[in-house]
């Protein structure tokens, strides 16, 4: 039996949600036992909400699917840390461009330089610095793309779709939830 269920079942029954926990008629009396695993929940549930607004590292495929679809393996920053704490770089080439991305997933960055192949010049640099998921949308021979969800609010999201081959494009939307 799990936490939340224990909670639901043997502790708190007539409390349905854990927002009520905080909200005890002054009359009742509960055992240290019962206080203590209020408390306890309640820094759980805090933990879990920081987790999922504001205090979380970015969700990112393994390492393994980024050098698939990158075509490339990573030039790391500090080979001795693992992948999620450190900052690799990425260079992946089409027929007519070179884009180099660096991703820092625990400080949630995301950085790409995408450069025209005969001339060297920039075609579009982007820098996010937080994104909260990076999903590979599309990894085949003609065809890699990924997706980036980047600044969500209680009201939106903003995506961003890059595709790496056959040619590079950039798509930004801002969508509602």
């Amino acid at each position: 039996m799990g936490v939340e269920e224990y909670y639901d079942k043997m502790l708190f029954p007539h409390y349905k949600k854990p927002e009520n926990l905080f909200y005890l008629k002054r009359e009742e009396k509960i055992s240290h036992f019962k206080l203590w695993a209020m408390i306890l929940l309640s820094l759980k549930l805090i933990i879990k909400r920081m987790d999922k607004k504001g205090a979380v590292q970015m969700e990112i495929p393994e390492e393994a699917g980024l050098i698939s679809v990158f075509e490339s393996l990573p030039k790391r920053k500090d080979e001795t840390d693992t992948f999620y704490y450190d900052t690799s770089i990425y260079v992946s080439e089409n027929e007519y461009e070179a884009v180099e991305i660096t991703l820092s997933p625990f400080y949630d960055e995301f950085i790409m330089d995408v450069k025209d192949k005969k001339t060297n010049h920039v075609l579009s640099y982007l820098k996010l610095l937080s994104v909260n998921k990076m999903e590979i949308a599309a990894d085949k021979k003609n065809h890699a793309m990924i997706r980036l969800f980047h600044g969500e609010s209680d009201l939106y999201v903003n995506i961003v779709e890059i595709t790496l081959k056959p040619r590079f494009k950039l798509i930004f939307r801002e969508q509602y939830r």
